[in-house]
């Protein structure tokens, strides 16, 4: 079911979270259309559920337009903050 897989993510996401932070370094999911993640909306709860600093966003603005996510700049300005790729 949908909810066992975000917690099972959402708790290796936490565990790679912590790894890469001892190593100063941050990481980027991407939301992929046709995976688990696949919207904004997905990724928003992956995001508040890890809720950890080196945990940011890699965004293909092209798949925004495959999801049908548009306009793209509202998702620019309320992600700009955690948008490392």
């Amino acid at each position: 079911p949908s909810d066992v897989l975000l917690d099972r993510l959402v708790a290796e996401c936490k565990a790679l979270c912590e790894y890469a932070a001892a190593r100063n370094v941050r990481l980027a999911f991407e939301p992929e259309p046709g995976m688990f993640v696949e919207t904004m909306d997905d990724y928003s709860r992956l995001f508040d559920r890890v809720a950890h600093p080196a945990f940011g966003l890699t965004l293909d603005v092209g798949h925004l337009y495959v999801t049908g996510e548009t306009p793209v700049a509202p998702h620019l300005q309320r992600w700009k903050d955690v948008l490392w790729n």
